[in-house]
């Protein structure tokens, strides 16, 4: 996986395309506060990162994570801003202390993770009590699956959850949801660590 995305890193901007007027539902959802720390899983080339630093504000702080390299050296080139981190790993195994961040947006990237429930499990350890997931695409499941179905490599197989699925995996983890949006345009999952 990590070597397919690096290999794609030069290129993505230009094939992948993200609807602005989704962006700010999905936005609206995540509920960033001024001050606020994200951690911005899946980050790739940081298309998320201009609007992350306006809502933190000047004491906010981005955490731009990827599993590839070379997705974040391209992100890095664009984003010069010092409240930006750029961190390099494996959603399954995040390299940041306990209960370090107040939002967590996973955004275009939940069908790549090998250990979903994992994953989870690691977001939750990082969140504040109270922290806030949010899990994402600015298309239907449906669309993003049959993408992936049609690309030649290793995520070819990766698939966004149904709600069943996904409300599953979320309350395994205690997480409690807040809201889905889940159809043909936009899927959207928001949960709160524990009691909200």
């Amino acid at each position: 996986m990590r070597k397919y995305f690096n290999e794609q890193a030069e290129k993505w901007d230009n094939i992948v395309c993200h609807d602005p007027l989704k962006l700010d539902v999905i936005f609206e959802n995540l509920d960033v506060k001024t001050g606020h720390t994200v951690f911005d899983t899946g980050s790739g080339t940081g298309v998320l990162l201009e609007r992350l630093l306006k809502k933190t504000g000047s004491k906010g702080h981005v955490i731009a994570f990827d599993i590839a390299e070379k997705m974040l050296y391209v992100s890095r080139k664009k984003h010069l801003s010092s409240r930006i981190s750029f961190l390099q790993g494996m959603a399954e195994h995040i390299p940041l202390a306990d209960e370090c961040c107040h939002r967590v947006i996973c955004y275009s990237v939940f069908p790549h993770f090998t250990e979903p429930l994992k994953t989870i499990g690691e977001i939750k350890r990082i969140l504040y009590p109270g922290g806030l997931l949010v899990i994402a695409h600015s298309q239907g499941r449906e669309k993003i699956n049959e993408i992936h179905k049609k690309i030649n490599g290793p995520v070819n197989g990766d698939h966004l959850p149904d709600r069943e699925e996904m409300c599953f995996l979320l309350e395994k983890e205690n997480f409690v949801i807040k809201n889905i949006i889940d159809n043909s345009e936009i899927y959207c999952y928001v949960a709160y660590k524990g009691e909200f």
